[in-house]
């Protein structure tokens, strides 16, 4: 009955599917120091939950964590050095290549005229 007037409390959405721990934990209430509910006397919590880490363990996965950020960083300023310079490499073939052109042009004009004058 007390499930039932518990679930009849939830909102719409949440009644359609509620998850049993939630109901039941609101009619039994909170495990007691050393039990969890419907598994009896001398079964802790943090058998079945995982507990939250201390505060030590914490600051060393920021280090972790913050070290491996910087090594992305770096890696990302690499990356993006070496397309710097392909970019420059690209962008010096590309004008060599568009004075061969004006050279190869030059030469075909020159060919031409010396055809059009011997005719």
């Amino acid at each position: 009955a007390q499930i039932n007037e518990a679930m009849s409390q939830l909102p719409e959405g949440i009644r359609d599917d509620p998850a049993p721990t939630d109901i039941l934990s609101r009619v039994i209430g909170p495990d007691k120091y050393g039990q969890v509910h419907t598994y009896g006397m001398g079964v802790k919590p943090s058998e079945f939950f995982d507990e939250a880490p201390s505060r030590s363990e914490l600051m060393v996965q920021n280090a972790v964590l913050r070290e491996q950020l910087d090594d992305l960083h770096n890696k990302v300023d690499q990356v993006e050095a070496n397309q710097a310079e392909k970019i420059r490499q690209l962008e010096a073939s590309s004008k060599k290549v568009n004075e061969l052109q004006v050279q190869i042009n030059l030469l075909m004009d020159m060919i031409k005229n010396e055809e059009a004058s011997g005719n």
